[in-house]
């Protein structure tokens, strides 16, 4: 059943969100699936008119990132003296990364200022588009704001670049000429103030296979390195979205003993094999805590499988042979007459005291029964999912009984690729708990714990990482949005994979829900405009994410493609050669 997996779940979601930050209720999206001859929306409606009802959103601190701006501009819509209250609080408000914003953000903002607002746009690096962003009507929402003597608001064009260098700099101009429609150029006549270095700062490289474009590029990384003492921590390898490449660069470059982090994350928490034991035990922990529990009870809470899945888990240690021998143990120690299953002499100790057992033989289920004691105990009153997760982890062990966060990381620092995405998963999970303690102050007990159990797709999240000074970073470019590093290679520019013309959002029409609002917002333009516009906006939004990828860059940028049987270089990678004077 297609509605039932992550795909799906992920298309209904973006559909409600967009619906959400253009202020479309329900019964407008009913419409809409009529006038836009869309009859999929009037089954969305449905559900999204059940979404609103069951989560319970207009009665609770909770709120999605969509629903809290709608929500936001709502209330200082309706409650004059709380809106001149947040606007005598806020006299001079500044905008970073404007042409990010959709009409939902517009609207609130028309709504907070007052006195002095000041928009910083570069709408050749909007990569939100997407997700409703409307980069080409700037020019027309930047002239409906006037200053306080009715003229239009002053408009001041940059034209030097801090970052890169002169060719990077000059490369990045001459990519963004070829966007289709843009009414804002004044701002690609920009010289670079960095002075060009001896070596070419641009490096293009057509290789044989994804192996051996990692190769390139890793040892390019560490010539870098030892040559001209460039910490790893300036380097980073850029892709378009998550894939296989990710794992081969990352095998490859491990392989030349360099450090990286991979910041891509394309499964849901609860399927990361370090985060989603530790998930369990909370959820155990919160349903065993101050409670009596009945057989039934915990066979229920512990079902058989779930039993051999704790115990085979990092956390209990376990292998299949090693179970095994442990069942079989049990069942002979058992007493005459005694007729219980192993899994339910297991299930008993680990839900009561087993002081008894020798742990040199069962040292899997004393860890488990450990971790589930650690936790019971950390569910206090007023306590949250976060303090739980975080008792269940400071109380993990591995063989030696030396907290397993230790082992881990020094076996990362080592080299295990396992060790290093285990801790990755496990930061990521603690990371969700802050963003779901940040936005929903004062919620305790198991929520965030039981939001993760039914996610079944990626979530979000706008929190910066930190960037480590020893490592390379390997990430997709929308996590590169907003950052920088003295190296990058932006690797797999070919066609199918950069530029990806593959329709977005065309199950649902997420895609066609914002363009039909996006109607309204480009009245000034002809038909003619309008529609070369959207015809041209897929290959667009593939355009500014490689213009995001190369300026990332400030002294040195890899360009990679492989070309064989499957693949070949793109019209991105060829206007580059053609752009540097490459045959």
């Amino acid at each position: 059943n297609a509605s039932h997996t992550g795909a799906f779940a992920r298309e209904l979601r973006d559909l409600i969100s967009r619906a959400t930050e253009h202020g479309i209720t329900p019964q407008e999206l009913l419409a809409l699936s009529k006038s836009e001859k869309f009859p999929l929306w009037e089954a969305a409606s449905n559900f999204f008119a059940n979404y609103r009802e069951l989560s319970g959103l207009d009665h609770e601190n909770a709120f999605d990132s969509s629903e809290l701006i709608y929500q936001a501009t709502i209330a200082l819509e309706n409650d004059q003296e709380f809106r001149e209250d947040i606007r005598s609080r806020h006299k001079v408000i500044l905008v970073d990364e404007f042409h990010e914003s959709d009409l939902a953000h517009r609207k609130l903002l028309k709504i907070l200022y007052s006195d002095e607002l000041t928009l910083y746009v570069d709408p050749d690096s909007a990569i939100g588009r997407f997700r409703g962003a409307d980069p080409e009507s700037i020019p027309t929402i930047i002239d409906s704001y006037l200053d306080s003597r009715g003229k239009p608001a002053a408009q001041i064009t940059l034209t030097r670049d801090y970052r890169a260098t002169k060719e990077i700099t000059d490369l990045a101009i001459s990519i963004a000429q070829g966007f289709t429609f843009s009414r804002m150029n004044a701002h690609r006549v920009r010289t670079s103030v960095t002075p060009a270095s001896e070596e070419n700062d641009i490096t293009l490289a057509q290789c044989e296979s994804i192996h051996d474009e990692a190769r390139f590029i890793a040892q390019n990384f560490q010539r870098k390195h030892l040559h001209e003492g460039i910490p790893y921590g300036e380097m980073a390898v850029i892709i378009r979205s998550p894939s296989t490449r990710a794992t081969t660069l990352r095998r490859v470059f491990a392989s030349l003993n360099i450090p990286v982090r991979e910041e891509i994350q394309s499964l849901p928490l609860n399927k990361l094999p370090a985060v989603a034991p530790l998930i369990t035990l909370a959820a155990l922990a919160f349903s065993l805590a101050n409670k009596s529990l009945t057989a039934e009870r915990a066979e229920e809470l512990l079902p058989n499988s779930l039993i051999d899945e704790l115990l085979l888990s990092r956390y209990g240690g376990a292998d299949f042979l090693t179970l095994k021998r442990i069942r079989a143990t049990l069942i002979n120690a058992r007493p005459a007459g005694d007729t219980r299953t192993s899994h339910q002499i297991i299930r008993e100790y680990l839900t009561s005291s087993i002081a008894e057992l020798d742990w040199s033989e069962f040292a899997p289920i004393k860890r488990i029964s450990d971790l589930i004691a650690s936790g019971r105990k950390a569910v206090r009153p007023g306590a949250t999912s976060e303090d739980v997760l975080w008792a269940l982890w400071s109380s993990a062990k591995d063989d030696a009984g030396a907290p397993l966060a230790q082992r881990w990381q020094r076996d990362a620092i080592e080299g295990d690729e396992s060790a290093d995405r285990d801790l990755d998963g496990v930061l990521a999970l603690f990371e969700a708990a802050a963003r779901y303690a940040d936005q929903r102050p004062g919620n305790t007990g198991d929520a965030f714990i039981k939001q993760l159990i039914y996610e079944s797709i990626a979530s979000d999240t706008i929190a910066a990482r930190a960037q480590r000074p020893d490592v390379v970073s390997i990430l997709t470019t929308h996590a590169a949005k907003g950052r920088q590093w003295s190296v990058v290679a932006v690797a797999g520019v070919e066609e199918g994979i950069w530029p990806n013309l593959t329709p977005r959002g065309s199950l649902l029409g997420s895609e066609r829900l914002v363009e039909s609002q996006r109607a309204a917002s480009a009245a000034d333009r002809t038909s003619r405009e309008y529609q070369l516009a959207a015809l041209s906006a897929l290959k667009d939004d593939e355009r500014r994410l490689f213009y995001n990828a190369i300026t990332r860059a400030r002294t040195a940028l890899i360009i990679t493609a492989t070309a064989g049987e499957e693949a070949r270089p793109s019209q991105f990678f060829n206007e580059v050669a053609e752009i540097l004077g490459i045959d």
